[in-house]
């Protein structure tokens, strides 16, 4: 990880479960990524979560409560190890962003989004990975949504 981190800007991350993945993969890669920042004097750290990762400034409508309870449910380790990731991140003392994402990942075209921010009634249920992917490049660089966890959505 150091020789990976040594000489960059900033780190982004969208690392996520797959089938028979460790239940503690996010939360053990965050620890080993802000090791190596902190070792290098990295500071900037953007990361790709869920929308069961909870902010203070949410106030979610029923679609997004409902998933919540779903998704706590349906996949209870992934969601204990988004939110010990969060809980690393946040404690780091680097200038991070937890980008969590909308229910629903498209392939779709970049489109640009319409919500970015807390979770709230105007946070739609899907975005394309391009738009991701691009709104995770431009806050990197540009230094927007500093210790914040925007949900991004079309």
């Amino acid at each position: 990880m150091k020789r990976t981190v040594k000489g960059s800007d900033a780190v982004l991350s969208a690392l996520g479960h797959a089938k028979g993945a460790p239940d503690d993969l996010l939360a053990e890669a965050s620890s080993k990524v802000i090791a190596a920042m902190q070792a290098d004097g990295v500071s900037r750290l953007v990361v790709l979560s869920s929308a069961a990762v909870a902010d203070a400034a949410d106030r979610p409508s029923l679609l997004y409560r409902a998933a919540r309870v779903l998704l706590r449910a349906v996949m209870p380790r992934v969601v204990r190890d988004h939110r010990k990731q969060a809980r690393l991140i946040e404690e780091s003392g680097l200038a991070w962003t937890i980008v969590r994402g909308p229910l629903v990942f498209t392939d779709g075209p970049r489109t640009g989004l319409s919500h970015a921010g807390p979770i709230g009634r105007d946070s739609g249920p899907r975005a394309s990975r391009a738009d991701l992917a691009d709104f995770m490049l431009a806050i990197a660089t540009d230094g927007g949504f500093m210790r914040m966890k925007p949900l991004v959505s079309r």
